[in-house]
């Protein structure tokens, strides 16, 4: 075996390693110091996403000052701003999700032809009409006051938006893609259900 090769298997198994062993402290910390259990591989994807950049492990039930240290320790880069959501008073599901994760999905719904797409275990991304909210800007509406949900995208014409500056308004031929919990989409369902009254 060449040296460049040994150090690469060297290189992986640390990495393997590390994973691991952040895994179990994870579950062992969640379990212990949260008393919210979580199996080894619901653990072992929160470390591999987290520790590897490639996304956020989507398990924000974080109280116990050691476990915020931990997951902030784990380089979470999401961490610090569901910690500033938490001390601003917000008490629900709290997620984060990147661009890329939006349009993955979104491409996926559009080829398979879905209203509604898992994005991991607890989320859902719910494909809906802009019908009753027409000229209106997303946080006028109160979507995520009144249902928990969050307006991640916005499919107008052959463009996907995922940024709403202050100029921006829903049109009547747009596409609205809601992100939440399984609860959070039944919510919104249940209050926007109706929304071409309003």
């Amino acid at each position: 075996m060449r040296r460049s090769q040994k150090r690469l298997l060297i290189l992986a198994s640390a990495m393997l390693a590390l994973i691991i062993a952040s895994a179990l402290l994870y579950m062992a910390g969640m379990a212990i110091l949260e008393e919210k259990p979580r199996d080894f591989w619901r653990s072992f994807a929160w470390a591999g996403e987290t520790l590897s950049s490639t996304g956020y492990g989507g398990d924000s039930s974080w109280d116990h000052p050691a476990m915020v240290i931990f997951v902030v320790a784990n380089g979470d880069e999401n961490a610090t701003a569901i910690l500033a959501l938490r001390q601003a008073g917000f008490s629900g599901d709290i997620f984060a999700l990147s661009i890329s994760q939006v349009s993955g999905q979104l491409l996926a719904a559009r080829l398979l032809e879905r209203e509604t797409i898992s994005v991991d275990a607890h989320l859902r991304i719910l494909k809906s009409t802009a019908t009753g909210f027409e000229g209106r800007h997303p946080s006028e509406l109160g979507i995520r006051e009144k249902t928990g949900a969050s307006v991640v995208a916005v499919e107008r014409g052959d463009d996907v938006l995922v940024h709403f500056d202050a100029d921006f308004a829903f049109a009547a031929d747009d596409t609205i893609y809601v992100c939440g919990s399984e609860n959070v989409i039944e919510r919104y369902l249940e209050v926007f259900a109706k929304r071409s009254s309003t």
